[in-house]
Formats: structure tokens, sequence, C-alpha cells
């Protein structure tokens, strides 16, 4: 139980403050939760489909972003390593010091990217985030998309059947 208020208190105080793209996890919840209701007719089927369009449009373009982010912080990183090692060893050699070992050399390199180290796992929490919106709006067009089936289906099967009767 112990562990599980842990989490609780964690994941509700992430929910309401951390921002991705500039909103709280809360916040996007209210744009991008979406309950397909069983019983659309077709005109709502059309109207829903055209909102999911939409908001499927806005979480591809912010996904494309967060991937772009990703990228450069990423190349970023490398890049600011690779002169913080080079700095370390020339440290070194300037003193006519015995090298440490490599892993104690990118361990002294890496601390000084802790912050660049952050900005990329912020990077990976809105990628991620954009793509699991995305998978979601993608299975609600699916269920948009056969009720409208299913409605035209029975529109059909209900004109065969009054055809029948009265033909």
């Amino acid at each position: 139980k112990k562990h599980k208020g842990v989490y609780d208190a964690f994941s509700t105080n992430f929910k309401t403050r951390y921002l991705i793209t500039g909103n709280t996890i809360e916040q996007w919840e209210k744009e991008f939760k979406i309950a397909v209701p069983e019983d659309l007719n077709p005109q709502q089927c059309k109207q829903f489909d055209i909102k999911l369009m939409g908001l499927h449009q806005e979480a591809t373009f912010l996904k494309a972003a967060a991937r772009a982010y990703l990228q450069a912080l990423s190349k970023g990183l490398e890049t600011q390593y690779r002169s913080k090692f080079s700095a370390l060893v020339a440290e070194y050699k300037s003193k006519n010091e015995k090298l440490p070992a490599a892993a104690t050399l990118e361990s002294l390199a890496r601390v000084e990217l802790d912050e660049v180290d952050g900005a990329i796992m912020a990077a990976h929490i809105a990628n991620n985030f954009w793509e699991d919106i995305i998978k979601h709006l993608d299975y609600c067009r699916k269920l948009v998309e056969s009720i409208a089936m299913s409605n035209g289906i029975h529109a059909k099967m209900d004109g065969n059947h009054k055809g029948n009767l009265y033909g």
C-alpha cells in the first residue's frame, strides 16, 4: 500500500503539473480524450469523423515537432559529450597525468551534461505521449468507421426487407 500511495501521489502530481508542449496531461486529456457512442447515426458518424480527423492532424503535427526536438537534443548531447570528453583528455595530458579509465572519463563527461539528458528524457516523454494520442485517435476512427458500416448494412437490410414486403 505504501508504494501504491507514492505512485498515486506521483501520478496525480505528474498529470496536473508536468507540461507537454505547453499543457498538462490533464489539459490535453480534455482536448483529446474521445468516447465514441455506439448509437451514432450516419450524420453523427460523419461529424465525429471530421472532428477526429482534425484532432489527428493536430496530434500528428505535435508528434512531428516532439520528434524533431528529440533529434536535435540527441545530436546536441552527442556533440557536447565528445567535446567534454576531449577536453578532459586534453586536461589530463596537459598536466602530464595518467588518464583514468575510459569509463571514468565517460562518467566525468556525462556528469556535466545532466541538463541535456533531462531535456532528452522530456523529449522522449513528449514523443511517446503524442504517439499514444495518435493511436487512441486511430482506434476511435476505426470504431466510427465500423459504426458507419453497420449503419449502412442495417439501412440496406431494412430497405431490402421493406422491398420484399411491398414489392
